[in-house]
């Protein structure tokens, strides 16, 4: 098999086929071994890099007619490699609209499986996540003061606390999870090496 792009997608795409096959993954940007990749505050010094396509937006009619930077990443890892590291997965609603309209395989119940298998989760182990997978997932260890203010300003103002925002309700207010593992970011290339890693 041929995989073009090493990204967030093609990276697992290429590590599964290769449980069984031969594959061979083109990427079109470099590698993923730098220090504003692996550190995670080190992130935004990735826009506009030799790391990111340097991609803007067309001009917005409703932003007074500016361009807007999208980042997006050029390297082994895709975006994986260059994202805020958040843990989150779609809301079951949507997939389950997919499967509704004809997208066979897609519904929630359908994939929660693929999460759970690809998932590394060091806090839950329940329906809804898995502990055994390559991706690296926790909770932040050091969460900043204003984070926790607007936290706790929404529960005052009744919105509900939530510890998990990948289980079986997603609303609520509370600390997300991050792909990380030992305060490094654990993105699609990392999850691909430590798959391959086990053969």
């Amino acid at each position: 098999y041929i995989v073009i792009g090493a990204g967030s997608a093609g990276c697992p795409v290429a590590a599964r086929l290769s449980e069984t096959a031969t594959v061979l993954l083109i990427e079109a940007g470099g590698n993923n071994r730098r220090l504003e990749v692996k550190a995670p505050a080190a992130f935004p010094k990735q826009f506009q890099s030799k790391l990111d396509w340097d991609y803007w937006t067309e001009p917005e009619p409703h932003l007074n007619g500016r361009r807007v930077f999208s980042p997006r990443a050029k390297m082994i890892g895709g975006c994986s490699e260059m994202n805020a590291m958040i843990y989150i997965r779609g809301n079951r609603y949507d997939y389950d609209s997919w499967a509704d309209e004809g997208a066979q395989g897609w519904s929630y119940d359908d994939v929660l499986d693929v999460f759970k298998r690809s998932e590394c989760n060091d806090e839950f182990d329940d329906e809804y996540h898995g502990t055994t997978g390559p991706l690296k997932v926790t909770r932040i260890a050091d969460i900043d003061p204003v984070s926790v203010a607007l936290i706790d300003a929404a529960a005052a103002q009744g919105v509900a606390r939530k510890n998990d925002f990948n289980g079986k309700q997603k609303e609520g207010t509370g600390q997300l999870q991050g792909k990380q593992h030992r305060g490094r970011r654990c993105g699609s290339a990392g999850a691909l090496w430590a798959s391959l890693a086990r053969w």
